[in-house]
């Protein structure tokens, strides 16, 4: 059996095994976001503010603080589930660069698949970097207090649409959480969403940085690779985007910034936390930099024989 038949044999099965723990890990994060979506449905501001017997007083929020910690639980289930899936992928790949590692060692000249598999790997980071969630951000009040002392039954929030204008006096808290908001997005969702809202220059930025450019990099690391005689144009290029490789990093750290602070009222907090497609992203720019070596004339291999 050549070189080159246990090289596409590993590869394939890797791949096909990576792919199924990515649709399950992705059917997971679904679950949990709509359970999270379902959040805002039962504690949102909206519909609390318009409940009227929790404006004449009655206190519910045992009750409610039951159900969140119900919802709450079951989301971290599905969320573990998928990490537990991702994990699954991660180890699945360093046995994948371990095999190759011995199958296929990289300090032979003429065996560039080690090389290879690095950029396979890479490219999987990349995809689940890139497609699942990687942040989310819930919008809440704990025990929100709404001081109406002579102040319009028109500026009570919602309510305020429907009622007369007379004066009210009612200094009213509301026990427990209210949710007002909640968001989690891949990068790829995150760049539609920003094209759809008219961001077009950070709309644009973020997936040329995070995917056209990468994309770019591994399959021209890989021509090289197996090419290493055509090293002209292609190498000079790759040479030059190697600097900005750390532009997509830079990227994403202006759109975690920008969507913890983007249209915040005072008396509401944030809650942000890490979703799995962060780490996968940060597995992939850890990659892009160690594959850079392949991009040197002394460490591009020879051409290679079966």
């Amino acid at each position: 059996m050549t070189n080159t038949i246990k090289f596409g044999i590993f590869t394939t099965i890797v791949i096909g095994i990576s792919t199924w723990l990515f649709i399950e890990a992705n059917h997971e994060l679904t679950l949990f976001s709509k359970i999270k979506a379902d959040y805002v449905d039962k504690f949102g501001g909206e519909k609390r503010l318009g409940n009227l017997l929790e404006w004449i007083g009655k206190d519910n929020s045992k009750e409610l603080e039951f159900e969140y910690k119900q919802l709450e639980k079951r989301a971290k289930m599905y969320l573990s589930s998928a990490y537990y899936f991702i994990g699954g992928i991660g180890l699945l790949l360093i046995g994948y660069v371990l095999l190759l590692q011995s199958t296929f060692p990289f300090q032979r000249s003429n065996n560039p698949f080690f090389a290879t598999g690095i950029l396979v790997v890479s490219a999987i980071g990349l995809i689940l970097g890139v497609s699942i969630p990687m942040l989310e951000i819930t919008a809440l009040a704990n025990n929100l207090n709404l001081n109406l002392l002579d102040s319009n039954l028109q500026d009570i929030p919602f309510l305020g649409l429907f009622m007369p204008d007379e004066k009210l006096e009612l200094d009213q808290t509301f026990d427990g959480k209210m949710i007002f908001w909640y968001k989690s997005k891949s990068i790829l969702e995150l760049s539609i969403s920003l094209l759809q809202q008219g961001n077009i220059l950070v709309g644009l930025a973020v997936p040329t940085f995070s995917i056209i450019i990468p994309l770019f990099k591994l399959i021209g690391t890989g021509i090289l690779i197996w090419k290493p005689k055509h090293n002209g144009n292609l190498g000079t290029i790759l040479g030059k985007l190697s600097k900005w490789s750390m532009a997509d990093v830079f990227i994403v750290a202006i759109v975690l910034s920008f969507a913890s602070v983007n249209n915040m009222s005072e008396g509401i907090k944030l809650e942000a936390a890490l979703l799995p497609g962060f780490y996968c992203f940060l597995a992939y720019c850890m990659l892009s930099i160690y594959s850079g070596r392949f991009l040197k004339k002394e460490t591009l291999p020879a051409p290679f024989t079966t």
